[in-house]
């Protein structure tokens, strides 16, 4: 018969049985390295980089996401363009719907800005290699006069990851790369000629009565000599007029646009001055920083005076690429100043590298692991006998 000692003995060494398992699993659990969030390695560019094109003719751009080392699953898009020279055509964007089948906003369209949400099905993979988002249609408008207009994308743009949650509220993006276009010739306008009056004026002093034989020209004689009596009707050649319509004045000019700096790293602060002349009074002069945004600065300011300006804005680029800035100066009759390679500058962004001190970093096992568990097998051990020194 087993005493009431024993039965006490069994029950404590059952216990330890199943304690020391679980206790093994609970520290491995604590000591498990933490996993990181994702770095954001994603870049958002349009395909082809750079295309020329004529006043008049169609072109299109493909959206395209790289994600590198992440995997998107959603992409918000705010693509900016100069409606002065680019416009919509047929569709604008269509997305690419074999890959983000699910269009949760948009597309959306307003002067000088496209705005689109997609993202791939819910039972889908995300993005993990270079794809096509959808494609941009755009006519061109006006010749840019060698400094190309960029398409690029907004500071709202996105490429967001599924969480753990299920939620697609993680933002991956690293770089943005605008696209370069050059358009050449000129709008299609149809020319308005003035009629001219080419009647012969008559000569009135033959109308006198006065006179009675008049001499015969000799154009008459000829056709007489030769048998033809019928007077021949003369040929008038016209005389073209002078254009006097052309401006024979100058229109405002550039003469000069600077930067502080034109290489950093996002966020990028850069200070530029834009110069100018005109022999009408100036209206303002405007700061096109080639990522979608420009600032006018109006005479009100106080740094336009009459037919000179020598003015200064400051901007911030918030994500990576390289962007052509340019200025122009507008008179009050709204001559626009052309744009010059003198009045243009390239402007490089660069994004924080990954592995910098901004990414949160892989979080190695800490503590003296093998201290710890030492010392709980050694507890376990004293307590069993303990337990059995008072049994026995």
């Amino acid at each position: 018969m087993f005493s009431g000692k024993k039965f006490f003995l069994i029950g404590i060494i059952v216990i330890l049985l199943i304690a020391i398992p679980v206790t093994f699993y609970l520290v491995s659990q604590q000591l498990k390295p933490k996993q990181s969030a994702p770095v954001p390695s994603t870049t958002l560019s349009f395909s082809p980089n750079t295309q020329s094109a004529t006043v008049g003719q169609d072109l299109n751009f493909d959206v395209t996401v790289n994600p590198e080392t992440n995997s998107v699953s959603e992409v918000k898009l705010t693509i900016l363009y100069d409606s002065t020279k680019l416009a919509t055509q047929g569709a604008g964007f269509a997305p690419n719907k074999s890959i983000f089948p699910l269009v949760v906003s948009g597309p959306d369209f307003s002067p000088g800005m496209i705005t689109a949400t997609v993202a791939v099905a819910a039972n889908s993979s995300p993005v993990s290699k270079s794809t096509s988002v959808g494609t941009l249609y755009f006519t061109a408008l006006d010749a840019t006069n060698n400094v190309p207009t960029q398409v690029s994308y907004g500071q709202q743009t996105q490429t967001l990851a599924n969480t753990a949650t299920g939620a697609t509220n993680e933002n991956l993006l690293a770089t943005t790369i605008p696209a370069n276009v050059n358009i050449s010739g000129t709008a299609n306008v149809t020319p308005t000629i003035a009629p001219q009056d080419i009647s012969p004026t008559p000569d009135t002093t033959q109308a006198s009565s006065s006179v009675a034989n008049p001499s015969p020209t000799p154009e008459i004689i000829a056709y007489q000599q030769a048998g033809v009596t019928d007077t021949p009707t003369p040929t008038f050649t016209p005389t073209p007029t002078a254009d006097t319509t052309s401006n024979s004045a100058t229109g405002p000019t550039c003469t000069s646009f600077t930067a502080d700096s034109t290489n950093g790293t996002a966020p990028f602060s850069v200070n530029f001055t834009l110069a100018g002349t005109s022999t009408a009074d100036i209206q303002k002069a405007t700061f096109y920083f080639g990522d979608g945004q420009s600032q006018d600065v109006t005479a009100a300011s106080g740094a336009i005076s009459g037919t000179t300006a020598n003015v200064l804005a400051s901007h911030t680029y918030s994500q990576g690429g390289t962007f052509t800035a340019y200025g122009t100066i507008t008179d009050v009759n709204g001559n626009v100043s052309p744009v010059s390679n003198n009045c243009s500058l390239p402007i490089d962004v660069a994004v924080a590298a990954s592995g910098s001190a901004s990414a949160v970093p892989t979080l190695a096992p800490t503590g003296p692991s093998g201290i710890v568990t030492l010392g709980l097998m050694g507890v376990l051990i004293t307590i069993l006998g303990a337990v059995l020194f008072a049994v026995i």
